[in-house]
């Protein structure tokens, strides 16, 4: 009597634990990651290239895996689609750009150099991070078309 462990129906108890594992993994690798992050010094240049090499470049294979599997393919052609406007405006821009974000939002796990870490590492959902990225990004295409350059 109240040691019963719940266990959601239509699974199996190996199941529910192999599961809870894999999440477990999951929330240990991100605070590694995090702390981690944190005590690295912001590189525009690096994550410009980063974010260029999830999205056109050689890890292009491996992240559009995981980002179908975790965001789904109208995503993943979104998430394409935005990049060639930061494709276009150059490495310097793309990684103010990404820099200003990161750093408003006090959110280091939103480093395309953490997230293609993460993402070659087997953590699929890090892809989150990539579509939450590239939608603060949208918010600053007017800044670099008002004319400013290198924001």
């Amino acid at each position: 009597p109240g040691l019963e462990r719940h266990v959601t129906p239509g699974i199996s108890m190996a199941q529910d634990e192999k599961e809870e594992d894999s999440f477990a993994k999951v929330l240990e690798m991100d605070a590694a990651f995090k702390a981690q992050a944190k005590d690295a010094a912001l590189d525009p240049g690096a994550e410009a290239t980063a974010l260029s090499d999830m999205l056109q470049g050689g890890s292009k294979a491996i992240v559009q895996q995981a980002c179908v599997s975790s965001l789904g393919e109208a995503r993943w052609c979104e998430l394409t689609q935005a990049h060639e406007f930061w494709k276009a405006v150059g490495i310097a821009s793309t990684g103010t750009a990404v820099s200003e974000v990161v750093e408003e939002l006090e959110a280091d796990h939103l480093r395309p150099t953490g997230i293609l870490e993460r993402i070659k590492g087997g953590n699929a959902p890090a892809c989150n991070g990539l579509n939450t990225l590239m939608r603060y990004l949208d918010g600053k295409k007017a800044k670099v078309e008002g004319g400013q350059g290198a924001l």
